[in-house]
């Protein structure tokens, strides 16, 4: 799991299929993370200035970004990883 107070930030689209499999994963996920809709008149702008993309569905926190479903998925099959590797380690403690 993620430390405290660690959040990521998961940016979609309505409608959009990849944006909706990346909200589902998350969800599904031990990932903490917040969604950011985008729409044409909202966040749009903020966020290729904070992230310099407005390719969605994007996933970002304090150290990185994650741009596509494909970069996402293999970052949440990392952490999940991690995470198992995390709590076998604390056991054989």
């Amino acid at each position: 799991m993620e430390k405290r107070g660690q959040f990521s930030f998961l940016y979609v689209a309505s409608g959009d299929k990849d944006s909706e499999t990346a909200l589902r994963l998350l969800e599904s996920s031990k990932i903490q993370f917040k969604k950011i809709p985008i729409t044409r008149n909202g966040y749009g702008k903020f966020m290729f200035r904070d992230l310099h993309t407005t390719e969605l569905p994007t996933l970002a926190n304090a150290k990185t970004i994650h741009v596509g479903l494909r970069n996402i998925e293999s970052f949440v099959r990392k952490h999940e990883a991690s995470s198992l590797h995390s709590c076998v380690s604390r056991r054989d403690s």
